[in-house]
């Protein structure tokens, strides 16, 4: 601390920064998965991802429909986003919806790459659902985020917390990132 003046005041590595400077000063300080987890990443990502370029693919289902109206709509968007991509490239898909899981490899077939983790056909969220283990759903979302970061690009929707915390969690380069809805994590809360 510094009195200035007679105030106290102190440097913080945070102030002039930007919000999104400010999340991620906060992530590479303070989050970091377990040593399980980053295990479990780092045996998938040897398996299945190979040498060909990946796109982590985020869409959600489910319960998100009752929060954002339009998510039918957005998320047919994700089609014609995932065709504007290289033709070459292998799709790493993270949903909670199996029915959109299915669509996706309908669609784009062998380039779909996905875990092995828990879906719903119903429009109750997976968290919501009776009988789920809330810590194999949140270790599910945890390996699935952190494989998304070994992509080189990026697609997801901003209203979904997961999406929103991948584009912070990477300092992705310029236009490898792209958020189908507006980070809800980047803008101003009202209180």
């Amino acid at each position: 601390d510094v009195a200035v003046t007679g105030v106290q005041t102190c440097a913080l590595p945070i102030y002039g920064k930007t919000v999104e400077q400010v999340y991620r000063a906060l992530i590479a300080k303070y989050l970091h998965p377990q040593p399980r987890i980053a295990a479990i990443v780092e045996a998938f990502a040897t398996q299945a991802f190979g040498d060909a370029p990946l796109i982590a693919v985020h869409l959600r289902g489910s319960d998100k429909g009752v929060e954002m109206r339009n998510l039918e709509e957005l998320n047919r968007t994700y089609f014609s986003q995932v065709e504007r991509e290289d033709p070459t490239s292998r799709i790493f898909l993270l949903t909670d919806d199996a029915r959109w899981l299915e669509s996706f490899r309908a669609r784009f077939g062998e380039r779909i790459i996905t875990t092995d983790a828990q879906r719903t056909n119903a429009a109750v969220g997976l968290h919501h659902a009776p009988g789920n283990d809330g810590e194999k759903l949140g270790d599910e979302v945890m390996i699935d985020t952190y494989l998304a970061l070994r992509c080189t690009r990026f697609i997801g929707n901003g209203r979904s917390n997961v999406s929103a915390m991948i584009a912070l969690l990477k300092d992705w380069p310029e236009d490898t990132c792209r958020l189908l809805a507006p980070s809800q994590l980047l803008e101003r809360q009202q209180g």
